[in-house]
Formats: structure tokens, C-alpha cells, sequence
């Protein structure tokens, strides 16, 4: 897979030669000076886009990140230049009808370079805005209200951080910090939604190490996300249970204050392999296992943590058959840098936010870290703090 990303960053990276330097018309030494370094330029952060699949990630995080930053920066460069090329193609029309040189040169040349210009700066821009978003992640606060919340459960606190994708460009300081903010918000429950690392437990270990500092009154329980599978989701869920984290692997806990209690399910993900598959009704079935509970008792409180919000719609919406009433998830990203957001939909029900699938409130949260290029445009990164209110 690193091959074919790598081929096919360098393949775009010769329509961005053809705008660069040909439609510039650059000439001479420079003509192949700028042609070679783009090229070498792509390849680099092709490349670096496909490291999370070898063997040590962490180890070529020194040539990583660096080459994830310039992947951003590059996919933002080719983005303006598609738009310079839009422009080239109007104005090369409106050149043969009215011929203005300008400097010797036509039109849709001069404003090409201007625009090529243009296109570079906002890149660079972009980017350093992308980066420096990525590495501020907020606590965000919401509240949610239920009628089926026990009046001792109150303002019982909920945070959920999920999507930090330790590996070849997030490291363990940066999760020493976000496990110090999530700390500081004084949560009563911490649930981790999946998708923490992007490699092996030999490589990552150290890197994943500070959740074994979170703090909170019940305790930290975690479900799987899909890039654990892709890095060993027995190894990691083993690594979390050492780190002091509950693994809800398709289970369940009861949490208790006074005489009343409310149900927290966990679920694998949906990509799941075996023995590690989603199985809702798996875990539903531990309520009365393990704490003599009917599932059929649906006026109780029911949050289900699961890492895709589309798992809200597994199994002909057992979910909120079953009396669900709050889902967790993350797994988007929020679509993390404009415009990808706008292909979310495509695969999941929910960018970001709130919404009802099959009778559950789903709220999906926009991750600590992201995926691949290590930036945020457009969609902040966030934990997500929230506080249960009886209505």
C-alpha cells in the first residue's frame, strides 16, 4: 500500500510540473530544476503517507512527519493550481478572440503566474494554520438530557477522546498533554472510542503509555476503533487492560451511585476481526450475565460507546431497540481538512455533532489527532466533555 500511495502522490505530482513549470513557461536550467524537485518533493510525502504500515513508525517519525506536513501542503498547492488551470482555460479562449499581450507574453500566461503565485502562498498559509490547529486540541463541553437519567446521576461527567493516531507523526508528549486537559475537566467516567494508534505495541507502546495517568471517578473504559485491527487489536486491547483501561469487548458496566445505576455498553468496531468482532447483542446479553439486568428494561439509562456512528444502525437498529439512548463516536475526524468533510457522507450517516439514527442520540466527536497529514483545516480537534442532565 505504501507503493501505490507513493505512485500515486507522484502522479499527480506531474500534472502539478505541467502547471508549475510549463504553463509558467520557466525555461532553461529552472525549467528542470523546479520539474526535479517537485517531483522528489511528492514522492517524499507519498511515502511518508504510508509509513503507519511498516514496521516501526515511530523509529521514521524524524522523516515522517515532515513528509506528512508537506503531503497537507501539497494537496492544498494542487488544489490551487486547479483552479489556476480553470482560469489558463477560460482565458486561453478569451485570448483568441482579444489578443492583449502583456509583456510580450498572453494573458492567460500572466495571470497564470500570478495565480500560481497566489496558489503558493495560500498553501503555505494553510498549512502552518493546519498544523498549529492539529496540535491545540480543546475540551469541548455538552450536555445532554434524558428523561431516563436517574436524579443521582445529575451532572454526571462523561469524556470521550477517541482518533489520536499515535504513530509516524503523533507522539507520546502530545497524548501527555491531552491526557493532563481531560484530567483537569475532573470527568466522572473517561471513555476511549478507538483508533489510538497507527502501528505495533513494540513500536507504540511508550507512545500510548500516559493514558495510564487519566483520572477519574469511575474510571477509564475503552472500546476498539478499525485501526487497531489494522495494527493488532489483540496486542493493543491486551496493552490498554495493562495500562489500568476496562476493555468493553462487546461488554458491559454497571455503573452505581446511591441506589440507582446506569448501563455503559461497548462495542468492538464495526470492522472488527475475529475474536474481536462488533456484537451488540453480545454485549446486551452481559447486562443480565453479569448483573442480573433485563435488557427489555428499557427505562434505563443506556449510553453504548462505539467507535463508527453508523453502528447506531447495526442489527435492524438494535440499539435503540434495546433502549439505547446516547451513543459516543468519533471515527470522521469531522472530515479534518476541508474539503474532505464533504466526503464523509459517503460512508458515514454523521460528519460531526448531533443526530438521531434509529431512535439513538448519536454524538460524534472530531478526535484529538488525525490521520495522515498531521493538520486541521476546518474541522478543530476536541475531546469531547459531556454532562448528563435529567430532564
Amino acid at each position: 500500500m505504501t507503493l501505490a500511495f507513493t505512485a500515486f502522490v507522484l502522479v499527480m505530482s506531474l500534472y502539478m510540473v505541467r502547471r508549475l513549470v510549463w504553463a509558467n513557461r520557466i525555461t532553461g536550467r529552472w525549467r528542470w530544476i523546479v520539474a526535479a524537485v517537485t517531483v522528489a518533493l511528492a514522492g517524499w510525502a507519498g511515502f511518508s503517507g504510508g509509513v503507519a504500515r511498516v514496521a516501526d513508525p515511530a523509529a521514521l517519525r524524524w522523516f515522517a512527519f515532515p513528509g506528512l506536513v508537506l503531503l497537507g501542503f501539497l494537496m492544498y498547492l494542487l488544489l490551487g493550481l486547479l483552479v489556476t488551470g480553470l482560469v489558463s482555460l477560460v482565458l486561453r479562449f478569451v485570448d483568441r478572440r482579444e489578443p492583449t499581450p502583456e509583456a510580450g507574453l498572453p494573458r492567460r500566461v500572466v495571470w497564470t503566474r500570478r495565480l500560481t503565485v497566489v496558489s503558493l502562498i495560500v498553501a503555505v498559509v494553510v498549512t502552518g494554520y493546519g498544523r498549529w490547529m492539529s496540535a491545540h486540541p480543546t475540551v469541548n463541553d455538552y450536555t445532554y438530557t434524558s428523561g431516563q437519567l436517574p436524579a443521582e446521576f445529575d451532572g454526571f461527567k462523561v469524556a470521550f477522546l477517541s482518533d489520536v493516531h499515535l504513530g509516524p507523526a503523533i507522539d507520546g508528549p502530545f497524548l501527555r498533554k491531552v491526557v493532563a486537559d481531560v484530567n483537569a475537566a475532573t470527568p466522572d467516567l473517561v471513555i476511549l472510542g478507538g483508533d489510538f494508534a497507527d502501528g505495533s505495541v513494540t513500536s507504540l507502546a511508550g507512545d500510548i503509555e500516559p493514558l495510564r495517568d487519566l483520572r477519574a471517578t469511575y474510571g477509564v473504559v475503552g472500546v476498539s476503533g478499525n485501526h487497531e485491527f489494522y495494527s493488532g487489536a489483540p496486542e493493543w486491547l491486551a496493552y490498554w487492560r495493562s495500562l489500568g483501561v476496562n476493555v468493553l469487548d462487546n461488554d458491559v458496566v454497571v455503573i452505581t451511585r446511591g441506589t440507582a445505576s446506569i448501563d455503559i455498553i461497548g462495542v468492538n468496531d464495526r470492522n472488527g476481526q475475529p475474536p474481536h468482532v462488533e456484537d451488540l447483542r453480545a454485549a446486551l446479553g452481559k447486562l443480565e450475565g453479569k448483573y442480573g439486568i433485563n435488557v427489555a428494561d428499557t427505562g434505563r439509562f443506556r449510553l453504548l460507546a462505539a467507535h463508527q456512528p453508523r453502528q447506531a444502525l447495526t442489527g435492524d437498529n438494535l440499539a435503540g431497540r434495546s433502549g439505547v439512548d446516547l451513543q459516543l463516536s468519533g471515527h470522521t475526524h469531522g472530515g479534518q481538512m476541508w474539503p474532505l468533510m464533504y466526503l464523509v457522507p459517503l460512508q458515514q450517516p454523521v460528519v460531526q455533532g448531533w443526530k438521531n439514527l434509529g431512535g439513538v442520540d448519536v454524538l460524534t466527536g472530531r478526535g484529538v489527532a488525525g490521520w495522515g497529514p498531521p493538520l486541521r483545516v476546518g474541522s478543530d480537534p476536541e475531546v469531547l466533555l459531556v454532562t448528563l442532565k435529567r430532564g
